[in-house]
C-alpha cells in the first residue's frame, strides 16, 4: 500500500490495445507518479485511453502528473475509438501538479480528444448549442435561484421544440459515448402548497450521444406561477434544478380545474370536414367549458369567430350573430381570411357600410 510506481523519462510509440490503454494501463495502484513521458501515435482501437488508461476501485488510489513547462508529459497523435485519445480515467481523477505539465496535440477520439473523465454534471443546451449551468443541489445555498429555462409557458401543454440537456464530464465536455443513461424530470413541490397541483408527463429520456431531448415533455402548473423542476440521472448522485414560469391563461383558452390553460378548438380532428370552420370557442378564461360555435358563424378556434354571409357580429366580445336587414349587403367573414374582422364585411362595392351594413357610403343612393 505504501509503495510508489514512478514512470519517468519514457517514450511510448505506436502501441495498440483493443479496449483500454493503447500504451499504458494503471489499475488499482495506490501511488503513481508520471514525469516527463511521451505518448505518441498509440491507439485503443475499440476502446478508450489511446495513450493511457487509469482506473481505481478504491478512493485512496492516486495518480499524479509531476513536472512543469520545462519537463512536460506529452500526448501527441493518439487515437481511441470511444473516449480519451490522450488519456482516460475511471473512479479517481489523476492529479496535475502544474497546469503546464501536460501537452496535447492532434489526439482524436469520438469524445474527449485529449482527456475524458466521468459524468459530473447535467447542463441545459440552448438553441444556439450553448451550455447553461443548472442549480446543483449539493453546491448551492437554499436561498439562491435556479435558472429559468422556459418563460410564459402555457400550462397543460407539451414542449413543441427541442428542449435539450446533456451529461458533461469534469472538463465540460458532453459525454458523447453515452447512449444508455436515463434522465428524468420532476417537479419540486415542498416549497408551495399551490404547486402541489402540478403534474409532469412524458418525463423520462434515454441519452443519445450524451444528450437528452425532452421535446414533448408536458408540464401543468397553476397559471401565473413559477415551478422549480429537477433533472436527475442514475449516473450522477446530485440533483440539478431549473425553473419554468407559467403565463396566465389567455383569451380563447379556459382555465380548467386541473390548472391547465386549454385552447378551445382542439376537439375537432383535422380529418373532419368542419375542422377549419366549426371549432369550439371561448371569449373568457372563466368559461366552464368551450362553447359550441353559434349558428350562422364560423369558428376558427380560440376566441376567433366571424359571421357567415347575410349575418353580422356585434363586436369582438360578443357571440351574438344577427341577421342583416338586407341579407345580401352582409358578406360575412371569409374562413381563415377575415380573422381580424370580427363583425364581418359589407358589400362596399355596392355602397353598403356601417353596423349590419345598413348605411350608405357617400355618393351612393339607396
Amino acid at each position: 500500500k505504501n509503495s510508489k510506481v514512478v514512470v519517468k523519462d519514457t517514450k511510448f510509440f505506436h502501441n495498440t490495445a483493443k479496449t483500454m490503454g493503447g500504451a499504458l494501463v494503471l489499475s488499482d495502484l495506490p501511488n503513481v507518479e508520471i514525469r516527463q513521458v511521451l505518448f505518441k501515435a498509440n491507439d485503443a482501437f475499440e476502446g478508450s485511453g489511446g495513450g493511457m488508461f487509469t482506473s481505481c476501485k478504491y478512493l485512496d488510489c492516486k495518480v499524479q502528473f509531476i513536472g512543469d513547462e520545462s519537463s512536460t508529459t506529452q500526448f501527441i497523435g493518439n487515437t481511441a475509438n470511444i473516449r480519451g485519445a490522450g488519456f482516460a480515467w475511471e473512479n479517481v481523477e489523476p492529479e496535475v501538479e502544474n497546469p503546464n505539465t501536460l501537452v496535447f496535440q492532434n489526439n482524436k477520439a469520438s469524445y474527449g480528444n485529449d482527456i475524458s473523465g466521468e459524468p459530473d454534471a447535467i447542463v441545459a443546451i440552448n438553441k444556439q448549442g450553448e451550455m447553461i449551468e443548472l442549480w446543483r443541489v449539493a453546491e448551492n445555498a437554499q436561498d439562491s435561484s435556479p435558472p429559468t429555462l422556459l418563460r410564459d409557458f402555457q400550462s397543460g401543454t407539451a414542449i413543441s421544440e427541442e428542449f435539450r440537456f446533456a451529461l458533461i464530464d469534469q472538463y465540460g465536455q458532453v459525454i458523447q459515448s453515452d447512449s444508455s443513461s436515463v434522465a428524468e424530470i420532476s417537479l419540486i413541490t415542498e416549497t408551495d402548497e399551490e404547486i402541489k397541483n402540478g403534474r409532469v408527463s412524458n418525463a423520462r429520456r434515454t441519452a443519445t450521444n450524451g444528450s437528452f431531448d425532452f421535446r414533448d415533455l408536458q408540464l401543468t402548473l397553476t397559471p401565473d406561477t413559477t415551478g422549480i423542476y429537477v433533472i436527475t440521472s442514475e449516473t450522477i448522485p446530485d440533483e440539478f434544478r431549473f425553473g419554468v414560469s407559467f403565463r396566465k391563461c389567455r383569451r380563447g383558452e379556459i382555465h380548467r380545474e386541473d390548472q391547465s390553460c386549454y385552447w378551445c378548438g382542439s376537439e375537432i380532428a383535422e380529418s373532419n370536414p368542419d375542422f377549419k370552420t366549426k371549432r369550439r370557442f371561448s371569449l373568457s378564461t372563466n368559461d366552464a367549458d368551450c362553447l359550441v360555435c353559434p349558428a350562422n358563424a364560423y369558428c376558427w378556434g380560440g376566441a376567433t369567430i366571424g359571421p357567415r354571409a347575410g349575418y353580422w357580429r356585434l363586436h369582438d366580445d360578443s357571440a351574438d350573430i344577427l341577421e342583416c336587414p338586407n341579407f345580401s349587403a352582409c358578406l360575412g367573414a371569409r374562413p381563415l381570411v377575415d380573422v381580424d374582422l370580427p363583425t364581418g364585411r359589407c358589400d362596399e362595392d355596392n355602397g353598403y357600410e356601417g353596423a349590419l351594413c345598413k348605411e350608405w357610403k357617400d355618393g351612393y343612393v339607396p
